[in-house]
């Protein structure tokens, strides 16, 4: 966030529990603020951004997650639509609660692409590129490309030898 440039049409949001320090709303230009998915206080503070807790911070936090689907399942249906910013006060890029979320947030998609059978699989990796800029997820829980709705996935099957 200290370092965000111009919203570009995207939708920036807020995803600390607390506002950041020294910057105002103006500043910030965020379309909104959703603390409710930010982790709980007291995961917060016990993490403190000490790197050396990031895989138990990213566990635990991960954990707190599904109470808080519904908000998380809006951001994911807004993404479809428009380009999402997470915004986050966090000097490191790498260990920060914004980069649990964009992992919980891409896990949503591609579950909801799984119920709508929108899924690839077999041997990918000559296509993964292609796949990729279709729209392709790749579902690590299942190991399979998830495409974002039919189109795609006629297209995905017409890159791949063989029949599904």
């Amino acid at each position: 966030m200290y370092d965000a440039g111009p919203k570009d049409g995207r939708y920036r949001v807020l995803v600390d529990r607390l506002w950041p320090r020294g910057i105002s709303k103006d500043d910030l230009d965020a379309d909104a603020w959703l603390k409710e998915v930010a982790p709980s206080d007291d995961l917060r503070k016990w993490f403190g951004h000490d790197a050396d807790k990031w895989d138990e911070f990213r566990r635990r936090y991960r954990a707190e997650l599904p109470e808080h689907e519904d908000d998380c399942r809006q951001l994911v249906d807004r993404a479809r639509r428009q380009t999402v910013e997470l915004v986050y006060a966090a000097r490191d890029d790498h260990h920060n609660n914004a980069v649990v979320l964009a992992e919980y947030l891409e896990e949503l998609e591609c579950r909801r692409r799984w119920d709508e059978g929108w899924i690839v699989g077999g041997h990918t990796t000559p296509v993964k590129d292609q796949l990729k800029e279709a729209g392709g997820l790749w579902y690590m829980r299942h190991r399979v490309w998830t495409m974002p709705d039919r189109e795609t996935w006629e297209y995905a099957q017409s890159l791949l030898p063989g029949e599904f």
